[in-house]
């Protein structure tokens, strides 16, 4: 899947810093931009809410990025890359529930 690091690339992150923000080693992200593995569904689906592009732009079935419309973006988003530095996995998931919990409270407010 070429457009992963091409991706990564424009975002100016590594493959050590984005293997580590999906808990995967180097080397599976490596094969992934390869193209000697392909990530699962519900890693393409990640893939594509961090990047905010479209699932079919991120599997080449399309040259347009723009991620359809709808719900926000998953939780790696919600956060900047430098906000996870030094964070572990665990730590990463609680703080995405917090906000999770968080969003839930606020939407019945009117606004």
């Amino acid at each position: 899947m070429k457009r992963i690091k091409e991706l990564r690339k424009q975002n100016k992150i590594t493959q050590k810093e984005l293997a580590k923000l999906f808990h995967i080693a180097n080397s599976t992200l490596s094969y992934w931009e390869k193209g000697k593995f392909d990530p699962n569904k519900k890693q393409i689906i990640e893939l594509a809410d961090y990047f905010n592009v479209s699932t079919d732009y991120l599997l080449g079935r399309t040259d347009d990025p723009t991620p359809p419309t709808g719900e926000p973006l998953g939780h790696l988003q919600a956060f900047r890359r430098d906000e996870f530095e030094g964070l572990t996995p665990e730590e990463v998931d609680h703080l995405a529930a917090i906000a999770a919990t968080f969003k839930k409270q606020r939407g019945g407010e009117d606004r």
